[in-house]
This record gives structure tokens, C-alpha cells and sequence, in this order.
């Protein structure tokens, strides 16, 4: 049987899609210049941490998703918003509107070639369909390197860790548009979602009610059940939560693994990302997903920049991957997070 790596790469191969791998110690991450997508990290055994649709088993269906122009590859990639903004191009028929620009996804993405840091650059062209807004192209160059472990490696003991950073400069010359760049990891069903944040958490559906799936600490922060087979999207006001989220899923054999995001997040910019019920909703940098199995039973950790009217800008995201034995995985957890995982 063929390992999500070699699966990877041979329909990338079998495609003719550029791609290029970053090391990241024992692990790495294969950069896809399609659809700009960001694998992994991949492990010693060729497991892969984020999710992979199952199109990647079949060379003859992955080609035809390719020829599709479908968005959902899997992986962690990059949108622009707010949605209301630049993908519903009427807000009066929310659904029925819901357009993602070609040059947003797929893209038309470079890749820099070898030597040198992994560099990707495209030109998104958008219109703000919310204020009628004159057509603009927002310049993107994402850099993606590896990053040090947030906690020393003697406390890691036998965690293995993967962490990287994503740096995002953009540039556009329309005055008054303030573009988030959107960072959304699709990841396997079957974790949890874990949010530190102050007691007063503004926490928002946008879809069908989390209900139950939402767990609330006393002290602060929140823990959501995300099972990739029910679907609602939470967000969460910038006012409230620490810029950090984690997610956390048992593994077989006693093992299990966490993802730590850090993203930028400025509490008093104006964040427009708003549910289709609540056009004048503002300012939630956070949010996740959780899919009803109709796309492929996934869920999102969606991470937002800071929106700025500047003509330049620059966000760094970091994230680090922790694998290993349940219970050191729980402590780290718990040092970074401050919430439990279970």
C-alpha cells in the first residue's frame, strides 16, 4: 500500500504540477503550485497530518478534479476576504451567488524555482461585489520556512514537532478596499477544536447551530467537538480570543496529534467576515468549519490577517505540529494553550 506522500506526488507528477518540499526535521511539506496548497506536514511513515480528499488514490479522478477547476484539493490554502465581499456576488441570494474567483482558486500561482526559501507569488483580481466596488489586483508572495518549536526540545521527549511559517505580503493600488488574507487548513474529522480566549467569547454561528459541539471553559476559551459529519462554522470576535488556536485528534496505538496556529490579530480592525443572516456582522479573525460529510467530511481551522487600507502588507502565520504519545502531547497542550484537550 502506497503512503499519502507517494500518493501525493505521483498524481502531482502525473499532472505536470510543480511542487516542492520543505523540510521540516523528520518531517516535510510538499508546496503545490496548483491551487497553491500546502501538504502535511508529513511523517517518517508517510502519513499525512492535513486533509487529503480521496481522489488522491485514483490517478484517473484526481485528473478529472484537476480538469474541474474544483477548489476542494485538500490541504491548507489561501482565500481572500471578507466572503461577503469578494466571493457573494449578491448578498440578496447568498447561496445561489457564491462565486470564488479562478484567479483566487485555482489560481494562477508561481512557484520560485530551486535554490532558495519556497516562494509563491499570484495576482488575484477581485471586485467588491458588497460595495460595487471598481475591479483591483491584489499581489500576493507567500514565503513558507521552517520554525523552531515554541517550547524547548528537551521538554518535547519523544513528541516528534513540525513547525512553519507562513509570511504573506500583499500590494494593491485600490484606496478604500481592505482585503484578509484567509488561511483555511482542512484537517481529518474526528478532532477537537480548542480556542483560550476570555470569558466573555463572542462566539457566532454562521450556519446550522453548533449546539452541543461547543464546550465552554469557566475561566475562558472554548473546546468544539468537530466531527466532519455535521455542519456549522463558528466565529470568533478578535475582541476575545489570544490570536491562538489549537486542534487536537487521537491517534491509534496511544498517540495523538495537535496543531498550534498563530495568526496576527488586531482587535480594533474593522474584520467583515459576516454570516448571510447578519450582513453588518463585524469582527471575528477566527473561525472553523465543520463539514456534514457532503464535501468529504472534513473540518477548517480558518485564520484571517490583519485587513489594512495600506497599498502593502505583511502577515506571518506560524504553526507547529506535535506528534507523539497522548500524554506528553496533553501537557504541551496545556502549556500553550492553557485549555484541556480532553
Amino acid at each position: 500500500m502506497t503512503t499519502a506522500w507517494e500518493r501525493v506526488v505521483a498524481r502531482l507528477d502525473e499532472n505536470a504540477v510543480p511542487w516542492r518540499k520543505v523540510p521540516l526535521g523528520e518531517a516535510a511539506l510538499i508546496v503545490s503550485e496548483r491551487g497553491g496548497r500546502v501538504y502535511g506536514p508529513f511523517w517518517p511513515d508517510g502519513s499525512c497530518s492535513n486533509w487529503l480528499p480521496e481522489t488522491f488514490d485514483s490517478a484517473e479522478r484526481f485528473h478529472e478534479l484537476l480538469n474541474s477547476g474544483a477548489w476542494n484539493l485538500g490541504g491548507h490554502r489561501m482565500w481572500i476576504g471578507a466572503e461577503a465581499d469578494y466571493i457573494i456576488e449578491d448578498g440578496t441570494d447568498y447561496w445561489g451567488t457564491f462565486v470564488v474567483p479562478p484567479s483566487m482558486d485555482p489560481g494562477e500561482h508561481r512557484l520560485e524555482a530551486d535554490p532558495g526559501p519556497v516562494v509563491l507569488h499570484n495576482t488575484v483580481r477581485l471586485r467588491n461585489h458588497r460595495t460595487n466596488g471598481n475591479p483591483f489586483a491584489l499581489r500576493t508572495q507567500t514565503t513558507i520556512s521552517p520554525l523552531p518549536p515554541p517550547i524547548p526540545h528537551e521538554q518535547l521527549r519523544d513528541v516528534r514537532v513540525a513547525g512553519y511559517c507562513q509570511e504573506v505580503r500583499t500590494s494593491h493600488e485600490n484606496a478604500g478596499e481592505r482585503p484578509e488574507i484567509w488561511l483555511l487548513d482542512q484537517v481529518p474529522g474526528g478532532g477537537k477544536a480548542l480556542i483560550p480566549a476570555t470569558p466573555g467569547l463572542r462566539i457566532t454561528d454562521y450556519y446550522e447551530p453548533a449546539g452541543s459541539f461547543v464546550e465552554r471553559f469557566p475561566r475562558g476559551g472554548a473546546r468544539i467537538t468537530l466531527t466532519g459529519q455535521n455542519r456549522f462554522k463558528l466565529g470568533f470576535d478578535a475582541l476575545h480570543h489570544f490570536a491562538r488556536i489549537g486542534w487536537w485528534r487521537d491517534l491509534p496505538g496511544g498517540e495523538a496529534i495537535l496543531l498550534i496556529r498563530h495568526h496576527p490579530s488586531d482587535p480594533s480592525a474593522e474584520y467583515r467576515e459576516s454570516p448571510d443572516f447578519a450582513p453588518d456582522h463585524r469582527g471575528d479573525s477566527l473561525h472553523v468549519y465543520n463539514d456534514d460529510g457532503d464535501l468529504g467530511g472534513f473540518a477548517e481551522i480558518e485564520t484571517r490577517g490583519v485587513p489594512r487600507e495600506a497599498a502593502t502588507a505583511n502577515d506571518r502565520f506560524h504553526s507547529w505540529w506535535f506528534r507523539g504519545p497522548t500524554d506528553q502531547v496533553r501537557n504541551i497542550a496545556n502549556d500553550l494553550l492553557g485549555l484541556a484537550a480532553s
